[in-house]
């Protein structure tokens, strides 16, 4: 009888043990981002698919997950194009009133991100070295000066 009861004894000790495991090991996971959510690697994945097709919109399927002190500058997405051109990079209206974001002095050189948010990523490619990045909700335009293209 005494031999029995401790092997139940090992049992719940092995449990526990298991439980124990699975949650750092569910807690580790957490932590971990899907490479899809990555601002950089989508706005990378859409300006190859833009550069493929002057004139289309590409929109991400998930909203990335932007955190606060991080910049992104459209000359460091420039290698995506497949040559040289110029990348604009801009954070959408209602974005930058609401304090997520602020667009550069100078006109699409970058956006440097101020608050941690998730939003949806476009690219627009309106001549073969010229693409426009927009993080949020507003619309790309090509033809109106001064707005997204200098």
């Amino acid at each position: 009888m005494k031999g029995q009861a401790f092997d139940t004894f090992k049992l719940l000790i092995a449990a526990v043990i298991a439980v124990t495991i699975l949650g750092i090991l569910l807690g580790i996971l957490n932590l971990v981002k899907p490479p899809g959510t990555e601002p950089g690697n989508l706005i990378g994945q859409k300006l190859q698919m833009a550069a493929g097709a002057i004139g289309s919109t590409y929109v991400s399927e998930s909203k990335a997950d932007f955190s606060a002190g991080t910049e992104f500058a459209g000359s460091s997405f420039i290698d995506k194009l497949g040559s040289l051109g110029d990348v604009y990079i801009y954070c959408s209206s209602n974005l930058v009133t609401n304090g997520y974001c602020t667009n550069s002095a100078t006109q699409g050189e970058s956006v440097l991100i101020d608050k941690v948010f998730q939003e949806k990523i476009k690219v627009k490619c309106c001549e073969a070295d010229k693409c426009v990045v927009m993080i949020g909700t507003d619309t790309i335009s090509c033809t109106s000066p001064g707005t997204h293209l200098p």
